[in-house]
């Protein structure tokens, strides 16, 4: 295609890498989501319209070209079958479908339009470059204001983050940013591209993202130890080779000393071990492995993974506030959700364009941007290990460039056969995905708005705002609670049982795992007098999300009120709060004195007066009181035990009174203290 040709669609390419990915929605709860989507199938659109009144033949595609979109679509098509089967979650199934389905679209355009030919590396690249520099800048102010304040620390890095909304997205973005940059620099020989490119590194090692340094140490190798296999009959090529292995070895002996032997070095690695985010990702990869072998052909649907994940007790991986909406590893991630047939086609579809690119590096050993492209794939697939960049329209577009790139060197060999028929065809697939980003980014501000008059206090502007959102594009929030979850609990706090309990047995419609939902369920029922009924609901909650505070409060109540005080007491030692709950409190003293006054009175025990000191300390200490509850869970023994070892090991121990602790463990059949 011609250069002026290249110039009239250049403007896109402005607007897919550096628009769209810096673009910030400040109305909806996910501000970097559905919105990049939209802006994404409204530009292919115009571009499809451009192609469709265009007087200009199209030109062929290569045969590489067809296969990669081929297997791509395959895998995509195949991904409909768990939907159709199982109908867990079609409002965010059918997106995920839609813009999966756009991307080879993405690819095929750039192809037809010419973006990525040969002549246009430098171009492109130099745009991407701006990309970095105004990430950069946006990042390092947000993160300059953080250390200001708060000094060096994990909440500044959380900082870093740009228009990406986490840090770890931000350094993956910028990972993809990095061999553009590097090849603008060597290209145009320009300076400032070399500070941009070094700003970059330093921006994503202050992210302390230890999946995205990995990935530029291994895209790193991967592409050097190419770049030494394409070019080893050259004898400059070996003396290069001992050079890198000489750095890397000196590069990992420092680090080492670094991280070991200093105290900046220590403190970086207290900050990764801050959070316990190894401990989460090995329960979320248990999970979905047991998601994998549940439904491995066809995988349990899209959008289905954060619903039915939680019944595997997802949801206490963070007390109860964290909700996981993906396994943090885009291939469980795939597996899970469109089955192990889906994901063969899908990873046929990337190993056969990784083998392209191979093969032109091994063709044209001294093209320096096939090498740049490996660095970019090597890293992610690297960090899409421990990351889901997969989910985001900025990792999209850049590897749809990527990937355009490579198939742009291959000789065309398959025409258009219809120019209009084809620009149709396209766009019966960009309208439906252009339509269902739009609807959801407004059913998403019409959440922000619910939130919003939530924190206020505002009930009924909630309840307006909710009513707006339309269950065919929106059912659950960030958080994977039904939408009909906070109707149900406006109507809960008018005290209207009934048009509760049908909003909350609605909400398990969309998310028969959700514990709030079943918990509430089992409140409502209980209210109007079915405490079997309700008891079915609790347990079910506490099935789920093992320890789910109200879920067990409840069960502890129900239990109490039928004379159960054992039962009562375990429910209560399984629930998971930390006295923040004025009835779990209430509940502990309650149940202290139910289990541990009966055994004095009917003993006589009251009489020794360490027994009575103890008893008398420990209905007065709630701290005391959850610890051994707590321990009584652990260790799986009644709580009525648990009360009498605690306080015969403080006589024995403490008050070094041996004899009487050793009488009434034997008395009262203890085990041994």
């Amino acid at each position: 295609m011609k250069e002026q040709t290249f110039k009239r669609f250049n403007a896109f390419n402005y607007l897919w890498l550096l628009v769209i990915p810096l673009s910030y929605n400040f109305w909806a709860t996910d501000p970097a989501l559905y919105h990049k989507f939209l802006f994404t199938d409204l530009s292919l659109l115009a571009v499809v319209a451009m192609l469709l009144t265009g007087k200009s033949q199209l030109p062929v595609l290569s045969a590489q070209a067809v296969v990669f979109s081929g297997l791509y679509f395959v895998s995509t098509l195949l991904a409909l079958v768990a939907m159709n089967i199982y109908h867990v979650n079609n409002a965010d199934g059918w997106f995920v479908w839609l813009h999966q389905m756009v991307f080879p679209v993405f690819v095929l355009l750039l192809l037809l339009t010419g973006n990525t030919r040969h002549e246009h590396r430098e171009s492109i690249s130099e745009i991407i470059v701006w990309l970095a520099l105004l990430s950069v800048v946006v990042a390092a102010y947000r993160y300059g204001m953080e250390i200001s304040a708060s000094g060096w620390s994990l909440v500044a890095a959380d900082a870093i983050k740009g228009s990406y909304t986490h840090k770890n997205i931000f350094a993956e973005v910028m990972f993809l940013t990095l061999p553009f940059s590097f090849y603008a620099l060597i290209s145009t020989r320009k300076k400032w591209y070399a500070l941009i490119l070094v700003t970059s590194v330093i921006m994503i090692a202050l992210c302390l993202s230890r999946a995205v340094l990995s990935a530029i140490a291994i895209g790193a190798v991967v592409s050097g130890v190419v770049y030494v296999a394409a070019n080893f009959r050259q004898n400059l090529q070996r003396s290069y080779a001992l050079s890198a292995v000489v750095v890397t070895v000196v590069v990992v002996a420092v680090s080492y000393w670094f991280i070991n032997y200093t105290g900046y070095g220590r403190h970086i690695i207290s900050f990764y071990n801050y959070r316990n985010t190894i401990h989460e990702r090995q329960s979320l990869w248990h999970a979905t492995f047991q998601l994998i072998k549940t439904y491995p052909v066809f995988g349990c649907g899209l959008g289905a993974w954060k619903i039915v994940s939680m019944q595997y007790s997802m949801l206490g991986l963070r007390n109860y506030i964290t909700f996981f909406q993906q396994p943090h590893n885009d291939y469980l991630w795939i597996m899970s959700e469109q089955g192990l047939v889906s994901f063969l086609f899908l990873a046929a579809a990337w190993v056969y364009l990784l083998g392209i690119l191979l093969k032109h590096i091994f063709r044209k050993p001294a093209e320096v941007f096939n090498y740049c492209l490996l660095f970019a794939l090597a890293g992610y697939f690297v960090y899409s290990n421990f990351g889901f960049p997969r989910e985001r329209a900025e990792h999209g577009i850049l590897l749809a460039f990527i990937a355009g790139f490579i198939l742009s060197e291959e000789k065309g060999k398959y025409a258009i056969p219809n120019q209009r028929i084809t620009a149709l065809g396209l766009a019966i697939l960009l309208i439906p995905a252009a339509w269902w980003a739009g609807n959801k980014m407004m059913c998403q501000a019409y959440m922000l708005n619910a939130l919003e008059c939530r924190q206020l206090n505002n009930p009924q502007q909630e309840f307006n705002y909710l009513q707006k959102i339309n269950a065919t594009y929106f059912t659950l929030d960030g958080t994977a609670t039904p939408v009909a979850w906070y109707r149900g609990m406006y109507y809960y706090g008018l005290h209207n049982n009934v048009a509760a309990l049908a909003e909350f047995e609605e909400a398990l419609k969309y998310n028969p795992y959700h514990a709030y939902s079943l918990s509430n369920v089992g409140t409502c029922l209980s209210a109007a007098g079915d405490n079997k009924g309700a008891e079915e609901y609790f347990r079910r909650a506490l099935t789920y999300s093992q320890g789910f505070p109200d879920a067990a409060l409840n069960m502890c109540a129900i239990k109490y009120n039928k004379g159960e005080i054992d039962s009562a007491a375990w429910y209560l030692s399984s629930a998971n709060d930390t006295l923040t709950d004025a009835r779990y409190v209430k509940f502990l003293k309650v149940l202290t004195t139910a289990l541990a006054k009966p055994v004095m009175d009917s003993a006589m025990l009251y009489a020794e007066g360490p027994l009575a000191e103890n008893y008398n300390s420990l209905v007065t200490h709630p701290h005391w009181q959850m610890d051994l509850f707590k321990k009584a869970y652990t260790y799986k023994r009644p709580v009525r035990a648990q009360i009498w070892m605690d306080i015969l090991w403080i006589i024995k121990y403490e008050e070094r009174k041996p004899v009487i602790a050793d009488k009434y463990q034997k008395s009262l059949l203890l085990p041994a203290i």
